[in-house]
């Protein structure tokens, strides 16, 4: 829609949590020439990754055997049952209607990066950002708690968390 509206708009593809591995998917990808640049906000890039809390922080549930079972289904070519929830996340009770409470496997699998998330950001070969500061100069929001980390035209911002 927008591209009809203004076609020569800059495009900006930001993404939160699973939608930054996703927006990391998609910078590193052939349809990257799409986007002007990408933004990463507490990206999920795997459960390797650095940005990674032990145990998920405790909000999500992998049922490992599941996965297991249909990645080995998938190396045989059977797809039938991607459909099928794998990983469960912590959501309010009643919640079903604005919070999803379940991935699929099929969904996990494209909200993910391709592999390791580091092929990904090294085959995102956009330019810096026009514009783009350093946090002290103003360009980001001055957060103690904020790290932020940037290759081409990628910027991940990663909250910690507070020691309590």
């Amino acid at each position: 829609m927008l591209r009809k509206t203004v076609p020569s708009a800059p495009l900006t593809l930001i993404g939160h949590s699973a939608g930054g591995g996703f927006t990391l998917r998609v910078a590193g990808s052939p349809i990257q020439n799409l986007f002007e640049r990408f933004v990463l906000l507490a990206p999920y890039l795997g459960y390797d990754a650095p940005s990674t809390r032990p145990s998920s922080g405790g909000w999500a549930s992998a049922d490992i055997p599941r996965i297991l079972g249909l990645l080995a289904l998938r190396k045989l070519g059977i797809t039938c049952c991607e459909a099928l929830p794998v990983l469960a996340l912590a959501v309010p009770p009643n919640s079903e209607k604005t919070l999803v409470s379940t991935y699929t496997d099929r969904l996990m699998r494209n909200f993910a990066v391709r592999g390791d998330f580091r092929h990904d950001l090294a085959a995102a070969t956009k330019p810096q950002p026009h514009g783009y500061r350093r946090r002290a100069e103003g360009g980001i929001p001055h957060r103690r708690r904020c790290r932020h980390a940037r290759h081409g035209g990628v910027i991940a911002a990663m909250w910690r968390r507070r020691a309590t």
